[in-house]
């Protein structure tokens, strides 16, 4: 399949899917890595930043395995004309609970409550915008994802030079402003549009994948925490501002590769983020822990890892049929459950290490190879891209359509025969999709 973005045209509906999509991620960075939201009457927590991260990723974690097992309740949810708020509504609640962090009488209390709405409420936003990019084709899901991303976090380097009290009130908003565009930009569709069973290869193909990002998941949490200035919140300003380069450089790279690629082939799409990465790690002993520099590129390298993850998650769902919020439910939770162990065992175990300039220089040499390694394995001999890169046969395609129109109109006939198994009705309500 060819990656080509000439034919593609910019209609409301996509300009309201970036722009949400864009919101939810600015609003993720702004909530999580900013310290200046718990710096009001009270000086900055560190701690409160921390365990408000690794808080709302345990609570999200558990609302996307939980959804992904009850799939057609949260589709009634996720699509029903209140339920669609009920996400942004807990994630703007949860944003506002921050102020009481560290002005209420009783800041654990409120932290708590603050991790498991952002975390519940970002679990619901993130399944909604996987249901809308799983109905666009591989073209459009790159380059909207692409703009999406890049969108995040150039709002990210803005809003970090802003004032306490408004990024405070940007990240109350942007969860709702990301609700909203999604309600604008859905389409209606049935979940059984959705709904295709999970055939045992396929199955296994998907589990494996999941285990390979599982494990590269972890060294790459690992890897963006590895500094304690990160942990903490202690850079500069200008850690966000080149965050924002960095990764602008990067999704231009994964842009060009994608363009120029014949067929849609991972390794080299991630090939980007991948030496990102390496860089960031390499370059921590001789920058030391206290410098933007490695931070910068480790984080954005973690950022486009997220984004082909995205996209490989989408186009399994276009490609196939399957239903979006078990493919992101468990996708994404095992991205983010990795992710949040790997920043757990920096926390515990890195701050000690890196204090001793040796032992800086093997652990970034550890930590090099087993990016390299685990991205390898995964990425050239995971089973899952052989169904990315081979889609279902055409020809009998093209049959189930027909058959599909036989079927709707009541006429005679049709290529697949009528013992199949599969009722006229169910065959009516496939979607068809290019």
């Amino acid at each position: 399949m060819n990656i080509a973005f000439n034919d593609i045209r910019i209609d409301d509906k996509s300009l309201a899917r970036v722009l949400g999509f864009a919101c939810n991620r600015a609003w993720a960075y702004v909530c999580f890595f900013c310290i200046a939201l718990f710096n009001t009457s009270a000086s900055p927590q560190p701690s409160f930043l921390n365990s408000l991260y690794i808080g709302s990723i345990l609570t999200l974690c558990a609302t996307l395995t939980i959804s992904a097992l009850c799939p057609k309740r949260t589709w009634a949810l996720l699509h029903s004309s209140v339920g669609q708020f009920v996400g942004p509504c807990a994630a703007a609640v949860g944003s506002a609970l921050i102020l009481f962090v560290s002005q209420g009488a009783h800041p654990l209390l409120f932290l708590a409550a603050s991790s498991v709405l952002t975390g519940f409420g970002s679990g619901l936003l993130l399944l909604s915008w996987g249901i809308s990019f799983s109905e666009l084709s591989l073209n459009r899901t790159v380059l909207e994802s692409c703009i999406a991303f890049f969108l995040g976090v150039a709002l990210y380097a803005l809003i970090s030079v802003t004032s306490p009290l408004f990024q405070y009130l940007f990240a109350v908003a942007m969860p709702l402003l990301s609700g909203w565009l999604f309600a604008n930009s859905r389409h209606p569709h049935q979940e059984s549009d959705f709904a295709k069973p999970i055939l045992a290869k396929e199955g296994i193909a998907f589990a494996k994948f999941l285990a390979g990002i599982t494990l590269l998941g972890f060294i790459a949490g690992l890897t963006r925490d590895i500094q304690p200035s990160t942990m903490q919140g202690e850079l500069s300003d200008g850690y966000c501002t080149a965050i924002a380069i960095v990764t602008t450089f990067i999704i231009a790279v994964f842009l060009v590769i994608a363009k120029r690629s014949s067929t849609f082939e991972i390794e080299p799409l991630f090939r980007p983020a991948l030496i990102a990465m390496l860089v960031g790690v390499l370059l921590l002993p001789v920058f030391g822990t206290s410098s933007l520099v490695p931070a910068a590129f480790v984080k954005s390298g973690y950022t486009c890892f997220e984004l082909l993850v995205w996209i490989i998650l989408s186009d399994l769902c276009h490609r196939f049929h399957f239903s979006p919020i078990q493919v992101f439910g468990f996708g994404r939770s095992v991205i983010a459950g990795a992710g949040v162990i790997g920043s757990l065992v920096a926390f515990t175990f890195l701050p000690g290490i890196l204090e001793d300039q040796s032992q800086t220089v093997t652990l970034s040499a550890i930590i090099a190879i087993a990016l390299t390694t685990l991205s390898n394995l995964l990425f050239s001999h995971c089973n899952i891209l052989d169904l990315l890169k081979n889609p279902v046969d055409p020809q009998a395609t093209f049959k189930d359509r027909c058959d599909e129109v036989f079927d709707l109109f009541g006429l005679f006939g049709g290529f697949c025969g009528r013992d199949s198994g599969i009722g006229p009705a169910q065959r009516a309500k496939t979607t068809i999709w290019n």
